[in-house]
C-alpha cells in the first residue's frame, strides 16, 4: 500500500517539477556529477596500456623461466 501511494505520487508531473527545483535534490545531483568527473579524470590518467605491456612481458619472462626448468 504505501509503494502504491509513494509511485502515484512520483508518476505526477507537478510532483517531479517541484522536486528538481528543490535546493537538496539540486545538491545531490551535483555532488554525483562533481563524483563522476573526478572519477572520470582518474581514469583518463591511468596509462592502461604501459601496465599492460608491462604485465605482458613479466609473463612472457616468467613463461621463459618456466620452459627452461
Amino acid at each position: 500500500m504505501p509503494f502504491r501511494l509513494f509511485r502515484t505520487f512520483l508518476n505526477n508531473e507537478k510532483t517531479i517539477q517541484q522536486l528538481s527545483e528543490s535546493v537538496p535534490v539540486r545538491l545531490a545531483a551535483k555532488a554525483i556529477v562533481r563524483g563522476m568527473k573526478q572519477v572520470e579524470e582518474k581514469v583518463e590518467k591511468i596509462d592502461v596500456g604501459k601496465k599492460l605491456n608491462r604485465l605482458k612481458s613479466l609473463y612472457e619472462e616468467e613463461y621463459q623461466k618456466a620452459l627452461k626448468k
